[in-house]
């Protein structure tokens, strides 16, 4: 199913004795509301596979009808509901705790969690994957949550991901990058006249 905006699948009817033939040409797909594109695609097999692209959130209902041939077997609508539910993307976000052109420093042994923000707010699609360029220094677990391990300075960076190897309709990425230091501690110290 299209489970998100812009997610692309394919309808495939499937008929009880497996002959698509049987089928007249009469099929047609209609929906509840218009949160769904449906397009149609008749291959040389004469199955009648649907693709669907998901354009807004909600949930959509996909009613499949088709006459059976020859009519005259019983002259019944055979018909099949397909509901599914789309959830929004998140188009934008935002690292929250810590402003772009700004440095944090940790000592060896900190922990810091990121705060993430989406756009629009009612996104319940947020998929963002974190990296360190250097995890012998700063380490970042996939909630955002870094962990100073020595001294250096790394930079995190946090991808926004809505492709998902899923052939979306539209693909977007984003990334926000964030600068981290790890001073080099006093070990010792010493005065002199």
């Amino acid at each position: 199913d299209p489970d998100h905006e812009y997610d692309r699948a394919e309808l495939v009817p499937t008929y009880n004795n497996g002959d698509p033939y049987e089928v007249d040409g009469r099929l047609t797909w209609t929906k509840t509301n218009d949160l769904v594109t449906i397009t149609e695609n008749t291959p040389v097999t004469n199955q009648h596979i649907a693709t669907i692209v998901a354009n807004a959130k909600g949930t959509e209902t996909i009613h499949t009808d088709v006459i059976h041939y020859p009519t005259t077997f019983d002259n019944s609508d055979y018909y099949s509901d397909t509901t599914i539910t789309i959830k929004q993307l998140a188009t934008d976000f935002s690292i929250d705790n810590q402003a772009d052109d700004e440095e944090i420093e940790l000592e060896v042994g900190d922990t810091f969690p990121y705060e993430t923000s989406y756009l629009p707010a009612t996104s319940d699609y947020t998929n963002v994957t974190w990296s360190t360029s250097n995890d012998q220094v700063v380490s970042v677990d996939a909630n955002g949550v870094i962990t100073a391990l020595a001294p250096g300075t790394v930079t995190i960076t946090a991808t926004l991901h809505n492709a998902d190897n899923e052939g979306l309709a539209k693909n977007w990425n984003k990334e926000e990058t964030r600068t981290v230091t790890v001073p080099i501690p006093i070990t010792s110290f010493t005065t002199a006249l």
